[in-house]
């Protein structure tokens, strides 16, 4: 028969006194943990309701933006011979940037030129031919008309003669004919008159639209070629010139801009809430780079975009350095807001935030007061918006907890 080992009935006793004794451990640190707690004060912050204007800073991101922008586009095809500026130069209207080269453009203009000159002589020799033949067909018409008045008064004198019998009837029937022929070259006369001023202005007219072709013609021309001299349209700073010498171009290529000085606006987007409490005239603090401006909010969007609203803000420093970049420019915005008149409001506090909901105590005349929800808004400087919850001059106890830092 054999008899239990008393050793295994030790080891099991031993483990379980291992475990009773760890449980009683954490059972009393975790007292002592709560106890030690237990005698940190709670820190309760007494917060009153006031309705007053706020005036705070506002921290903005945004952009600059050119009011006016001339673009430089090439009018005609060419290769770049040499430039004159670069970008971010100050630039005069009319001053010159580069010069591009295209032989066919000059050949086609001389060619035009020459068309030209011998266009303006034949048309000048039409309007000389057409003079001299008007004054031939109207002498012409002078004369014809001279011997019609003529043989008209030689026929009605034979006519009182005849009737009188002192000459006979074949001598007044000669009047009679010379009478018919001065009618007929009278009216030829008439016509080549009528019929040779149309001819001599349609000839004219043909020489005059021919000059005006070849004139247009060269002017256009004449135009094109002075294009291959490129120069600032407006005077401002150029940006972004983008040529190089002995680069080939065509037509239509957009090669840079100018922008003028002070034609610069800030635009920044300012969260939905915040914006109403910004106004026109609004002083600004713009960080653009390294170099700090001055400005004022001159337009504030009323369309919301993802919850933010756009400001456009006047800069009033002279931006002719910052002219180069200022497509590219990122900034940061500093504007003064001002909460409107009867704000409800209460001391800032580490711990809460905005759109929060806080359960407090309002304390009323020392009494126990009430425990409510208090419905925060926006945080404005060293303040922040009361929404619901509370009224004017009421006063809040928040509690905050010792360790965290935050609201119960």
């Amino acid at each position: 028969m054999d008899v239990p080992k008393p050793r295994r009935h030790f080891a099991m006793d031993h483990r379980r006194w291992i475990i009773a004794v760890a449980i009683l451990l954490a059972v009393a640190a975790m007292l002592g943990w709560l106890l030690l707690r237990g005698d940190e004060p709670e820190r309760r912050v007494e917060l009153v309701v006031e309705r007053q204007a706020i005036d705070f800073p506002i921290e903005a991101l945004g952009s600059l933006q050119p009011r006016s922008v001339v673009v430089l586009a090439l009018e005609v095809d060419g290769t770049v011979r040499t430039i004159s500026a670069s970008p971010g130069d100050r630039v005069a209207k009319g001053q010159r940037i580069a010069v591009l080269a295209n032989e066919r453009l000059l050949a086609d203009a001389e060619a035009a030129r020459s068309w030209f000159l011998q266009a303006e002589a034949q048309h000048t020799v039409a309007e000389a031919t057409a003079e001299a033949q008007a004054v031939d067909e109207q002498a012409a018409f002078a004369r014809s008309k001279a011997a019609l008045r003529f043989a008209e008064s030689e026929h009605a004198a034979r006519r009182a003669s005849f009737e009188k019998g002192v000459i006979s009837r074949l001598s007044l029937e000669e009047s009679l004919a010379r009478l018919e022929m001065a009618k007929a070259d009278h009216r030829a006369a008439q016509l080549r008159l009528a019929t040779g001023e149309r001819l001599r202005n349609a000839r004219v007219a043909v020489e005059a639209e021919a000059r005006r072709s070849a004139e247009d013609s060269l002017e256009r021309l004449r135009y094109l070629s002075s294009r291959l001299t490129i120069t600032a349209p407006v005077a401002g700073v150029l940006s972004a010139l983008e040529l190089e010498v002995g680069q080939a171009l065509v037509a239509g290529t957009k090669i840079g801009r100018v922008i003028e000085p002070k034609g610069f606006i800030a635009l920044v987007r300012v969260p939905e809430d915040l914006a109403p409490m910004i106004g026109v005239g609004t002083p600004a603090r713009l960080d653009v780079g390294s170099e700090v401006l001055g400005g004022s909010v001159a337009r504030v969007n009323p369309v919301v975009d993802q919850g933010f609203r756009s400001v456009e803000i006047a800069i009033e420093d002279d931006l002719s350095k910052l002219g180069a970049f200022a497509d590219q420019t990122s900034l940061r915005a500093t504007l003064r807001a001002r909460a409107e008149d009867g704000t409800l409001s209460i001391p800032y506090q580490p711990g809460i935030r905005p759109g929060q909901r806080v359960r407090m105590v309002a304390v009323s005349q020392g009494a126990q007061g009430e425990t409510r929800d208090i419905v925060l808004g926006a945080r404005l400087g060293d303040r922040i918006v009361v929404r619901s919850g509370a009224v004017q001059g009421e006063r809040l106890l928040l509690v905050l907890d010792p360790v965290e830092g935050t609201t119960p």
